[in-house]
């Protein structure tokens, strides 16, 4: 039930937002004392990138208290986007849940079989899942369903363009988001959507939670993301977290966005007679709060590409290292073969002939000197030629 009248603050211990300036003792940003990361995701100072546009990432951001009430709601800002322009995914999650930790998994980043709901925010429509597919799908889950069990019910939830592929002329670090209000009023649940960040809300979803009443009491907050095969970047903005329902406070998030939209057409604030100095300032702030997001965005970018280039050249580097290595042994093996194979037959040559010298010699004993003769000059000659192996070997020559 709303509650009416009340005005109620920010739930600042559930909540969070850029710019993220707190740094720990390694020199990384974290987003506060209440709220831990872990996986692929980084702190920016504008943003949290949960996973990066690169295969097989898993990302998130939990915070470490529960609720403590029967209703609550939320609204989270975030932005997918990615280099795909047919292929990407997989999605983020946002979850209300009374599992005691983040436990990694394949539930968009998450377990499948965890208590609380899931309201899963997914860019990639997968042929297998015979429950279909929902751009925003709402999970129920008792702590008893697998994920195969999950992927095969019925998606409940909306669609909506919630993706931005970032070629596009129309994509913009600072102003293509989404958002989504979640709503629990004790056993009911109401989502909205703003796909496009504008203030334009759109009922999704709404109908019971099949748990009873006192469950939120317990559950935490925490948001994941993954990617598989395909990729996306999945960046989270920010998330207030609000004490009821209809919390009145939720209208300043709404008023910050229209802020933020009005923004795009900063310039033709000087030009307006009503914009004195005051007004100008302001916009020059927003201006440069906006190019620092941009900025940000795009080294991010360039720095996760040029790390991932410089991987996959260390990568060919080693395979063309090994690969030489392989050609080398393979060099060596058929130098010493083909050694042993001259030394046994001139071995064999030798014998030949001193068995014939031996048989055809006088037996007054005078072939013992040629004899011991050749003995020393194969052997000194033996002894060079490996000597001369051996020095081949190490100029690499062999």
């Amino acid at each position: 039930m709303a509650m009416v009248g009340v005005q109620a603050a920010l739930m600042e211990a559930m909540s969070f937002a850029g710019p993220f300036d707190k740094i720990d003792a390694n020199g990384n940003r974290y987003v506060n004392g209440t709220w831990i990361h872990g996986g692929a995701t980084e702190v920016k100072k504008g943003f949290i990138r949960l996973t990066p546009d690169r295969q097989s990432k898993k990302g998130y951001v939990w915070n470490n208290q529960v609720l403590g009430r029967q209703s609550f709601s939320a609204i989270l800002t975030f932005r997918i986007s990615g280099q795909g322009q047919k292929w990407f995914g997989d999605g983020i999650g946002l979850w209300i849940t009374t599992s005691p930790n983040y436990v990694y998994g394949e539930n968009h980043g998450f377990v499948g079989d965890f208590t609380g709901i899931g309201i899963i925010m997914d860019t990639f429509v997968n042929p297998e899942h015979k429950g279909g597919h929902k751009d925003i799908s709402i999970q129920y889950n008792d702590g008893t369903k697998s994920l195969d069990t999950l992927n095969d019910e019925t998606k409940i939830g909306c669609d909506a363009a919630i993706r931005y592929y970032e070629e596009s002329a129309s994509f913009s670090p600072v102003h293509s988001a989404a958002r989504i209000k979640v709503r629990v009023d004790q056993n009911r649940l109401r989502v909205d959507v703003d796909a496009t960040n504008q203030g334009s809300w759109t009922r999704c979803f709404e109908g019971e939670i099949p748990f009873s009443t006192k469950w939120l009491e317990d559950a935490t907050i925490g948001i994941s993301a993954a990617t598989g095969g395909v990729a996306d970047n999945h960046d989270i903005l920010q998330l207030s977290t609000f004490e009821f329902p209809d919390d009145p406070a939720m209208t300043q998030v709404d008023s910050d966005t229209l802020m933020h939209n009005l923004s795009k057409d900063y310039k033709k604030w000087f030009n307006e007679p009503s914009c004195q100095t005051d007004c100008l300032i302001a916009v020059l702030t927003k201006e440069i709060e906006n190019f620092r997001i941009e900025s940000e965005h795009k080294l991010t970018d360039l720095k996760e590409k040029t790390g991932n280039t410089i991987s996959k050249l260390r990568e060919a580097e080693q395979a063309n290292e090994d690969r030489l290595q392989q050609i080398y042994q393979k060099i060596i093996n058929v130098v010493d073969n083909s050694l042993d194979r001259r030394v046994a037959d001139t071995a064999s040559q030798v014998k030949a002939k001193i068995d014939a010298k031996v048989k055809n010699a006088p037996s007054d004993g005078s072939w013992k000197i040629p004899f011991f003769i050749l003995v020393i000059v194969l052997g000194s000659a033996g002894f060079m030629g490996y000597k001369k192996y051996q020095e081949l070997r190490k100029s690499h020559l062999l």
